[in-house]
């Protein structure tokens, strides 16, 4: 494939069913590339051709076995999305890529410890991790106290089993500066609501995702008797085994609430209506604004 575009800035070639991709010289301001759903595409040499390339999109591409060479001729790559690359196998510990800001490897199935070269002190300017489905034992303790993650803001680990080993992660100092925590169907129960109520380093959460979880109503009292989540504005706890929401309409903590979804409750005492009515009045809910019941 040969262009001749030089002012183009993003390329497109999602599920293109591509083999390989030739590419000229007169393409050198393509900031934004998505090779995403190219099965068969192995040869990654081809993305040295763009220089300036800050966001690279190339999920579910099964081939690619030798990304590592060419991620770290990539000097200007601040997003960086791999999702589902089963075949690689990499060490990203290079301080060629110390401008990367967003990670996603969701669902690639290798330890995030090893991919950062056993914590050199490279990627300190990440903000944003998405691994959902796939957590190492040991990448708890590396995602929670490694030197490679200490700017961390954003972190997604869903549908990753492994609650118990979540000490390690959340009571690290790398949680202090956490502002969204997404645990979807992680199945922390009891345990895991004590464990985020009593942590000291969750202290800046603005949103919270700990739906489908097996949380019951006395999970959920904890959770609202934590004055360290103060400061959420955002909080998924739908899907769970809750009854009531008295816990959270009488909660004096969450007086920065604006969102609440709280689907699929389990039939208790209260019916839906009266959630409802005892959210819309309480005097610790009044900026709540978006509710899904």
């Amino acid at each position: 494939m040969n262009c001749e575009m030089e002012s183009l800035e993003s390329l497109n070639l999602l599920g293109n069913k591509l083999l390989e991709v030739q590419v000229g010289e007169n393409l050198p301001n393509i900031s934004h590339l998505n090779i995403s759903n190219n099965f068969n595409l192995s040869d990654t040499s081809f993305l040295k051709s763009f220089p300036k390339l800050t966001n690279l999109e190339a999920n579910r591409n099964l081939g690619f076995e030798n990304l590592n060479e060419t991620l770290n001729s990539m000097t200007c790559l601040k997003s960086l999305s791999i999702t589902q690359c089963l075949k690689w196998r990499g060490s990203l510990g290079q301080p060629i890529l110390k401008n990367l800001e967003f990670l996603d490897i969701t669902d690639c199935g290798f330890s995030i410890k090893v991919m950062f070269n056993n914590g050199i002190d490279t990627f300190s300017n990440i903000t944003r991790l998405n691994m959902d489905n796939y957590l190492c034992i040991t990448d708890c303790e590396f995602i929670g106290n490694g030197l490679a993650l200490r700017n961390l803001k954003h972190l997604s680990i869903n549908r990753c089993k492994s609650w118990w080993d979540f000490e390690k992660m959340l009571l690290g100092p790398n949680m202090s500066n956490l502002e969204t925590l997404s645990l979807e169907s992680c199945h922390i129960g009891i345990q895991g609501c004590k464990l985020i109520a009593q942590s000291s380093t969750l202290t800046r959460l603005t949103k919270l995702n700990l739906s489908n979880n097996l949380i019951k109503d006395e999970g959920c009292a904890i959770l609202c008797q934590s004055s360290n989540l103060q400061h959420l504005i955002s909080l998924d706890i739908s899907w769970n085994e809750l009854t009531t929401c008295s816990h959270l309409a009488n909660n004096q903590y969450f007086v920065n609430l604006i969102e609440l979804k709280f689907e699929n409750r389990v039939s208790g005492d209260n019916d839906p209506m009266n959630d409802k009515h005892l959210l819309e009045t309480s005097p610790h809910l009044s900026k709540l604004k978006n509710y899904k019941q």
